[in-house]
């Protein structure tokens, strides 16, 4: 059975009288789960004890067992125990295994807005300060906020659009940190795609890429932002229906400031295009 950390897991057990047992000596069936072992899903080799300490079986004592989330490390197979032994005889049991393959969840890539266009006389920024890996617990105890992942990788790409396709790649302008969470970019007008790749070594998870285009004119430009989408706000595999997602969106602090003194007035068209693959 294949488990993710970051998801609850839950075990369930039916046991029922053995044909042979004698009704008279009571009916009632007790249960107890036991962790076996833990072992590496790829090599087979048994887990150091750390990660067997690192487990603990809320309420054994029944026929099911919840394992909350993070309980569980991705890259190991954990096999568990449940024993169903009458209660007045408890010499009298059956067993049975279950094997759960803990696999990892993609990194989560998220990157505030999307595809945009800007006046090439400021400079920008392309924010993916929320992205975060979702097979392990970073939420601070008292505040819930998500902690920085230090061993998440950030790198950024460069390239020059022609015709609608990135083409050849460009070099940074000096001085641009590229490895941060936070791209900052001033650039002659032009269009470019912006790629950024979020990766983890030394987990087997695989990175994952995203790329945005930027189109920066002459002249003055109201900039647009769509605040990232967060997990709680939508189904990361669009594999089941979602409820309600409310896109958030603001204006550069300029635009508004020449709104406010009335100098602009904006008006505002949403659109909705279906991506076909």
């Amino acid at each position: 059975r294949i488990a993710r950390p970051a998801l609850a897991t839950q075990l369930l057990g039916v046991a029922t009288l053995a044909a042979c047992w004698q009704v008279s000596k009571g009916v009632q069936i007790d249960f107890e789960w036991t962790l076996v072992n833990i072992t590496h899903s790829a090599t087979g080799v048994p887990a150091p004890s750390a990660v067997r300490d690192a487990l603990v079986l809320p309420s054994p004592l029944r026929s099911s067992l919840l394992l909350p989330p993070f309980s569980l490390l991705s890259g190991y197979t954990y096999v568990l125990n449940l024993r169903a032994q009458m209660a007045t005889d408890p010499s009298v049991f059956s067993d049975a295994q279950v094997a759960l393959d803990v696999r990892a969840q993609p990194l989560q890539l998220l990157m505030s807005g999307g595809d945009r266009r800007l006046s090439a006389a400021e400079p920008f920024d392309v924010d993916a300060s929320r992205s975060y890996d979702p097979n392990v617990c970073l939420f601070h105890a008292q505040t819930g906020k998500l902690l920085e992942d230090a061993a998440l990788l950030f790198g950024w790409g460069l390239r020059a659009v022609a015709n609608g396709v990135a083409a050849e790649a460009l070099a940074f302008p000096a001085g641009t940190t590229t490895t941060g969470r936070v791209l900052q970019l001033q650039l002659p007008p032009g269009t470019y795609a912006i790629t950024l790749t979020l990766s983890k070594p030394s987990t087997g998870i695989a990175d994952s890429t995203t790329t945005l285009f930027v189109e920066l004119i002459v002249g003055a430009c109201p900039s647009i932002v769509f605040e990232a989408l967060t997990e709680l706000k939508f189904n990361p595999t669009w594999s089941a229906s979602t409820a309600r997602v409310a896109l958030q969106t603001s204006l550069d602090a300029a635009s508004l400031a020449l709104q406010a003194a009335g100098v602009v007035s904006y008006a505002y068209e949403w659109k909705a295009y279906v991506r076909v693959a």
